[in-house]
C-alpha cells in the first residue's frame, strides 16, 4: 500500500467514525439540541431537514413535532473527509 493511500484510508475513517458518533446520538448529533414540547407518545413521520440559519443545519427527526439543529461544520466536515480521503484512495490506486 502506498502512502497515499493510507493517508486516503486514514482520512476517510476519520470521516466515517465522526459520521457514525453523530448517528449513534441521533437526534441531538453530538453538538446540536432540539426543541422538547413534551408531547406524550410516537409521533409518526420522517427526519427532514428544515433548513439553514445563522450557520446551523436546522432538521426534524420526528415530522415536525420537534425541531434540532447542529452546527453547519460538524456535518460539512466529515463530509469533505468521506470525499477527500476517498478521492484519494481513488487518485492513488489509479496511478
Amino acid at each position: 500500500m502506498s502512502r497515499a493511500t493510507a493517508v486516503g484510508v486514514a482520512i476517510l475513517v476519520v470521516g466515517l467514525a465522526i459520521v457514525a458518533l453523530g448517528v449513534a446520538t441521533f437526534p441531538t448529533m453530538l453538538f446540536g439540541g432540539c426543541t422538547e414540547v413534551g408531547t406524550p407518545g410516537e409521533h409518526e413521520g420522517s427526519v427532514g431537514i428544515v433548513g439553514v440559519e445563522d450557520g446551523r443545519v436546522l432538521y426534524t427527526p420526528d415530522g415536525g413535532v420537534n425541531e434540532c439543529s447542529i452546527p453547519l461544520q460538524f456535518v460539512a466536515i466529515p463530509v469533505g473527509m468521506i470525499g477527500v480521503g476517498a478521492l484519494t484512495v481513488v487518485v492513488s490506486r489509479v496511478d
